[in-house]
């Protein structure tokens, strides 16, 4: 009898760290689906006040700074777009 009870103690112990594991992954993936809604503010954020930047409103220097690097990786990227269309059209 005493191996039967072992033996179930095994498989409780198994099925609980399974529903650990299982509960663990739910949170995980919860945490996952937050951090990404966060990183959607964030860029809706930063999407708003770009507008204002470029309507010409006042704003921090700071953002301004980092603005201004938008504005330098978007004219590489439209020269890069261009060195592309040039290449293809060979």
């Amino acid at each position: 009898m005493a191996f039967k009870d072992k033996l179930g103690a095994i498989a409780k112990t198994a099925a609980d760290k399974t529903g650990d594991v299982v509960e663990t992954t739910k949170l995980n993936i919860k945490v996952n689906e937050e951090k990404g809604k966060i990183k959607d503010l964030m860029s809706e954020v930063g999407q708003y006040y770009y507008e204002k930047f470029r309507s010409g409103e006042e704003l921090p220097v700071e953002v301004v700074d980092l603005f201004c690097k938008v504005k330098d990786s978007e004219a590489a990227i439209e020269e890069m777009q261009e060195q592309i269309r040039t290449v293809k059209n060979k």
